[in-house]
């Protein structure tokens, strides 16, 4: 039986929050491939209301399988502009799946060694416990990352990160999750992105990223980084995991950290 094509199928549109629910992203996902070109809406309804067709829906299907794939935005618009050839696509991010795949065996050996202390069976060491939990690390990211600034600089910063003691990297995820706990408490209490007091906790943030970066993290870089974090359904679940708009929060107050204190 034939499959049939879009111009085949019955002309029917759903509008932009139906479609969010029948893929399982959120509408801001939409509006950021529409933004970047990669999905654009059938027409816009009286309202500003996006709306998508039988065509739109199954490129958008396209989209989802190779974003599951683990290819970054830029990536995919060359594929499904015919730019890259699938199997290379491909075979890029199978190298990237067996970096996530050695990773995951790190953690899963934190894990183990978690369980086996609160077990009675070793000495407690906490510190230990967050071995391999840096989100910036996560090998999921590189594809993206190197799309984003280069081979040479994701590169220098695994060669910077990997140089640092067991008990620097321990430390260095410990920083993290610090930082985000008082984002939250600054953001709930309504302390502006811009206040004196919030860009205290970007610049340490700034302060902690350097590791990775091999040195000084150029403007452009560090408002580009911020606005992955918003941007980014991945990053922007995991920050709003903690509170709700807090990767646009933090997104904010790195780009007015940037346009005072950075330069490219």
């Amino acid at each position: 039986m034939a499959v049939p094509t879009p111009e085949a199928m019955p002309q029917e549109t759903w509008p932009i929050g139906e479609v969010a629910e029948m893929a399982g992203v959120s509408t801001r996902t939409l509006r950021h491939y529409d933004a970047k070109g990669l999905l654009k809406p059938s027409h816009v309804r009286h309202g500003g209301i996006r709306c998508y067709g039988p065509g739109e829906l199954l490129r958008l299907q396209e989209i989802l399988l190779l974003r599951r794939l683990g290819l970054g935005l830029e990536a995919i618009a060359a594929v499904l502009a015919g730019e890259t050839d699938r199997v290379e696509a491909l075979k890029g991010h199978r190298r990237a799946l067996r970096s996530e795949r050695d990773r995951l065996g790190r953690l899963l050996d934190t894990v183990d060694s978690t369980i086996h202390q609160i077990e009675g069976n070793e000495p407690m060491k906490p510190r230990t416990w967050f071995k391999d939990l840096d989100p910036q690390t996560a090998a999921a990211y590189e594809a993206e990352a190197r799309e984003r600034w280069g081979d040479e600089s994701v590169d220098r910063s695994a060669e910077a990160f990997a140089s640092l003691s067991e008990e620097e990297k321990a430390l260095h995820g410990e920083k993290w999750h610090g930082l985000v706990a008082r984002a939250v408490e600054m953001m709930r209490s309504g302390e502006p992105a811009d206040s004196e007091a919030f860009q205290e906790i970007v610049a340490e943030h700034y302060e902690w990223l350097k590791p990775m970066w091999a040195g000084r993290v150029q403007k452009s870089a560090y408002i580009g980084l911020g606005r992955m974090y918003a941007d980014d359904e991945r990053f922007a679940a995991q920050f709003d995991r903690a509170a709700e708009g807090l990767a646009e929060y933090f997104a904010r107050g790195m780009a007015v950290f940037a346009g005072k204190h950075l330069e490219d």
